[in-house]
């Protein structure tokens, strides 16, 4: 049974915001993303359960959009649009921001 509903009040709406690679890459790279972010949300969910945490994380969900009627049939990500100002503390490419944190980096 679908949980669907139509609406016509956008107040409470969610956001998403849709990505995609600026290079070219395989289909299969967008799939890839999405199953390594929900295997990260399980070990989140893991750490989560842990007695000595104090702060619990969690990862947003994301999936595939396909956008069929366009050329090329473009793939994108689609993810939860988080308000605010966005900050890039670390990288998987090594960068680490000098900023002061509460959070230990994992490397």
């Amino acid at each position: 049974m679908s949980n669907f509903s139509h609406s016509n009040d956008w107040k409470h709406a969610d956001n998403y915001v849709g990505k995609r690679y600026l290079e070219k890459v395989d289909r299969n790279v967008y799939f890839d993303d999405v199953k390594l972010q929900m295997d990260a949300k399980l070990w989140g969910e893991e750490y989560n359960r842990q007695p000595s945490v104090s702060k619990q994380v969690d990862i947003f969900q994301m999936c595939v959009v396909e956008l069929r009627d366009l050329p090329e049939k473009p793939l994108y990500h689609l993810e939860n649009f988080i308000e605010g100002t966005y900050r890039k503390y670390n990288s998987n490419s090594g960068f680490v921001d000098d900023c002061m944190r509460n959070t230990p980096q994992p490397h």
